[in-house]
């Protein structure tokens, strides 16, 4: 009759097993905390590590990216023209010019444009009532071509490209381009005789 009174005391037993085998034990929790903890220690120690540009380092990003910016302008810029030159352009029959002449509306002054197929385009008013080149203009641009100006010109804007940040340098580039056209004037009008510079 006494049996049934001790299965109460076995309940307890039980209970407390039940408990250390749940898979949410609390032995698990310290050691998720310390992997996290573990983590997030090699994040900042990998962040600590990697160098942070030096003030000489961003100068460098920074001119490199302006030359770029500045040769990009360059090339889009006689992109454009020459292809506006191509689409309104009518040829020109000049005898003895080294180079092919053509007229033009697209410029406002006559020019020499080109670097490896050069050629010399003349606006309407650089041209006679007959539709013939006016002399001096086109000994304006012969003599151009003849000191080879069009790629000195080229090397002056590649060095303005590599120095945009100088401002001395934007004031040479124009020196340099006023004194292309006065040693050009100057020798174009060397074989003139006196009559004819007075024109």
């Amino acid at each position: 009759a006494q049996t049934p009174a001790a299965e109460p005391a076995a309940q307890p037993a039980a209970a407390s097993a039940a408990s250390d085998k749940s898979p949410g034990s609390q032995t698990d929790a310290p050691d998720t905390m310390q992997a996290q903890q573990t983590q997030q220690a090699a994040k900042q120690n990998a962040a600590q590590a990697q160098p942070h540009p030096s003030i000489l380092q961003i100068c460098y990003m920074l001119w490199g990216a302006g030359s770029a910016l500045a040769l990009a302008f360059l090339l889009a810029q006689n992109l454009a023209l020459s292809a506006r030159l191509r689409k309104d352009r009518v040829r020109l029959d000049v005898p003895g010019c080294p180079v092919p002449v053509y007229r033009t509306e697209v410029l406002r002054s006559a020019c020499l444009f080109g670097l490896f197929r050069p050629a010399i385009y003349l606006p309407p008013q650089a041209l006679g009532e007959d539709g013939a080149p006016n002399r001096y203009v086109l000994l304006h641009e012969k003599t151009h071509i003849k000191h080879c100006d069009h790629v000195w010109k080229l090397l002056a804007l590649l060095c303005l490209c590599l120095h945009w940040f100088d401002p001395v340098v934007w004031l040479c580039w124009g020196l340099f381009g006023r004194d292309l056209e006065l040693a050009c004037d100057e020798a174009s009008t060397a074989s003139l005789s006196p009559a004819e510079r007075c024109d």
